[in-house]
């Protein structure tokens, strides 16, 4: 099943594997230590990191949470979001939901979110209208 996957696509992989395994938990095998700058917002800092970035973090919310992209360009972010998309599908197979948005206004510019059936984990890949693509996952409700 990995042939054909670009290089970024076999980066992504383990990694997706890893957070939706920690999805279980509520992260709590991958939460770090607290983020002293994170202010009334609780944050600690994730001991994964998804691939290209280094300052994913776990929200007192129980949200998962990345930059993966920035660019001067909302274009470019949202042709990211798309590639990224593709990974994450190819990942996912049938034991997930997935809903695309274009969204015309406000701060996101699109959005893809997953729901896995059998857990009840959310991904989400929204890309901004200021230029960036920001991942977030929620916990298993299930």
């Amino acid at each position: 099943p990995m042939r054909g996957w670009s290089q970024r696509a076999r980066a992504w992989r383990p990694v997706l594997d890893s957070l939706l395994g920690a999805a279980r938990d509520s992260f709590h095998t991958i939460t770090g230590p607290r983020i002293t700058e994170s202010g009334s917002e609780e944050s600690h800092e994730s001991t994964l990191s998804l691939p290209g970035t280094y300052d994913c973090e776990i929200k007192a919310t129980g949200t998962f949470v990345c930059m993966v992209f920035a660019s001067r360009k909302a274009e470019d972010a949202q042709r990211r979001q798309r590639e990224l998309a593709r990974i994450l599908r190819d990942w996912m197979g049938p034991d997930w939901t997935v809903s695309e948005y274009d969204l015309a206004e406000g701060s996101e510019a699109r959005r893809t979110v997953a729901e896995h059936v059998a857990t009840g984990a959310i991904i989400a890949l929204s890309a901004t209208s200021s230029g960036r693509v920001l991942f977030l996952a929620r916990p298993a409700t299930r």
